[in-house]
């Protein structure tokens, strides 16, 4: 997780998530192999959901044919799907606790995105808004 979190644009929830899902990737052969399983292949459609944050804007970022780049308004995490999945970690399962570091922290983070990652119709009623269904079609 440490070491995801160095890569710009990642940070303690998109690298959790990412080795929740993968663990260590050893199941992946190579790159293309994860990246097919993240969904991102040619014939795939994939949108990137923006929220302002001045960190988050590249100059020169090319952006690949299938993938469409969704900006959300400014002041509206309500919006950010993301936002609504640490909301119920948050709520659910790391409330009223305290923790002596943060990798206890990311223990239980990456425990509860476990939960989620097995409860797919849960996840999808937090984050599938209609007008991102709108999106997609």
């Amino acid at each position: 997780c440490h070491r995801l979190m160095e890569i710009p644009g990642f940070g303690p929830l998109v690298s959790t998530a990412l080795v929740a899902a993968i663990g260590n990737g050893i199941t992946f052969r190579k790159g293309r192999d994860l990246s097919a399983w993240l969904g991102l292949v040619p014939n795939e459609h994939c949108i990137v959901f923006l929220d302002g944050a001045g960190w988050h804007k590249a100059h020169e970022l090319i952006v690949p044919a299938n993938m469409r780049l969704f900006p959300l308004p400014p002041y509206s995490p309500e919006l950010n799907p993301a936002e609504h999945v640490w909301e119920y970690i948050r709520e659910n399962d790391i409330r009223n606790q305290i923790f002596n570091t943060l990798d206890e922290v990311m223990d239980v983070v990456e425990t509860s995105l476990r939960h989620l990652h097995q409860a797919p119709e849960k996840l999808r009623s937090m984050t599938a808004f209609p007008w991102i269904s709108d999106q997609v079609a």
